[in-house]
């Protein structure tokens, strides 16, 4: 709004207002530099000429001097995400193609959120495929209907910019610093795509076509938040739940081992801090540190110690499952409850 306002005034107090906006962005989110970085690109294909770039590019090298101080806080946190990173997600095809999907059907369409980190792009191309026949027969019918009237070429340019190209530079970034490509960093890239649908439906809603399209695509987005509430293979990891569970099963001294390891902290959240939890080593691919997390459990494994085991997210902790099954196979625990992407169990 602040961009394309100064962008059409050119007045110095749009591009204050601008460049203002901006830097609380980049203080809030390191990836909001790309919105700045595409806001370029838009100014470019937009003015072309240097005389009409002028004030846009002090404001520019005003905000860049606002956002140094970001830069020393991003360095160190950076350093912990690649320290801690668990499993990391490479930025492929299926990634990229799965962030356009899920702009317009959402996460609870196809695979889950939790089945992406284990099926292969194949396995989930599958599994979205009905779904992916509705969306694009939808769209096409939309945008089919609605050429005449639809300044295609603008939208073209537009999409390309404030939606295809976020996508892409986040991926590259994702890649080049070593950290996983995340959905919800590009997640505002989805709105000139809906607008644009939007304005399609309107330009043709009269038309019977249209009129059939739009209940597909509300098929699917019904669909999707259906899912979502009442699936509980789309929900999240249910912390929450499990904390008034354990507290409703157990008490404050009995201790709570967690894997995978960071989800300790989630938990520790809703339980408090009296509370005795303790984070297990992630096993590994090659399961390299399964016995340290089997010597961990071992000294309340006697039988005269009961404590709980909290399993969950295994694609990070026990990618190979390995883990859970030899302390099944053992006899070390027993299962007590599963909540959503939860499985706890309590050993004695």
């Amino acid at each position: 709004g602040f961009l394309v306002r100064a962008a059409r005034t050119d007045r110095w107090q749009d591009w204050a207002a601008y460049g203002l906006a901006a830097t609380a962005g980049m203080f809030t989110h390191y990836y909001f530099s790309i919105v700045i970085a595409m806001g370029c690109v838009f100014l470019l294909l937009e003015k072309r000429k240097w005389q009409a770039l002028k004030r846009a590019a002090v404001a520019h090298c005003g905000l860049a001097v606002c956002i140094l101080p970001a830069l020393g806080l991003l360095l160190g946190d950076l350093a912990f995400q690649t320290s801690t990173i668990l499993s990391r997600r490479a930025f492929t095809v299926a990634a990229f193609g799965y962030t356009f999907f899920s702009f317009i059907a959402g996460y609870a369409a196809g695979p889950s959120l939790r089945e992406l980190h284990t099926v292969t792009p194949s396995e989930a191309i599958i599994s979205a495929l009905p779904w992916l026949i509705l969306l694009v027969s939808g769209i096409v019918i939309l945008l089919f209907n609605s050429r005449r009237n639809l300044n295609v070429g603008m939208w073209r340019q537009r999409l390309a910019v404030w939606t295809l190209l976020p996508v892409l530079l986040c991926g590259v970034l994702a890649e080049l610093l070593v950290v996983s490509f995340k959905l919800q960093y590009v997640l505002w890239a989805s709105l000139p795509l809906l607008i644009v649908l939007g304005h399609a439906l309107a330009l043709s809603l009269t038309r019977r076509s249209t009129q059939i399209a739009m209940l597909i695509l509300f098929f699917v987005f019904g669909a999707s938040l259906y899912n979502r509430r009442f699936d509980p293979a789309y929900h999240n990891d249910d912390a929450k739940a499990l904390a008034g569970y354990l507290k409703s099963q157990s008490d404050q001294q009995t201790p709570i081992f967690v894997m995978a390891c960071y989800m300790t902290e989630p938990l520790r959240y809703y339980l408090g801090n009296d509370w005795r939890i303790h984070p297990l080593p992630d096993v590994g691919f090659q399961a390299q540190h399964l016995n340290e997390a089997l010597q961990i459990l071992a000294p309340h494994s006697t039988g005269h110690t009961p404590f709980w085991l909290v399993y969950t997210r295994a694609y990070h902790g026990d990618p190979t499952g390995k883990f859970k099954k030899t302390i099944l196979a053992k006899g070390l625990v027993q299962a007590r409850t599963e909540l959503a992407g939860i499985e706890l169990y309590q050993g004695n």
